[in-house]
């Protein structure tokens, strides 16, 4: 990753702390702690974190002949 986007990136988990810390602000731990881990569930049913996974990401190379610049 070039640095210009790993500032980008970091600038972007930097907003999701900080509106995430306003939420349990504004409606307390435990109903943030529940929605997140909804959310959390919902996206492991979903498949979106197939690229960070060395074997799913090894196979779709391997198999599917994806771009590795995509996947990395």
């Amino acid at each position: 990753m070039h640095a210009e986007e790993r500032t980008h990136h970091d600038a972007i988990l930097q907003k999701i702390h900080d509106h995430v810390w306003e939420k349990i602000e504004i409606w307390g731990e435990a109903p943030m702690c529940r929605r997140l881990g909804d959310i959390e569930r919902q996206a492991l049913n979903g498949r979106p974190r197939t690229v960070f996974d060395p074997p799913r990401r090894e196979f779709l190379r391997k198999y599917f002949n994806l771009a590795a610049e995509n996947l990395e």
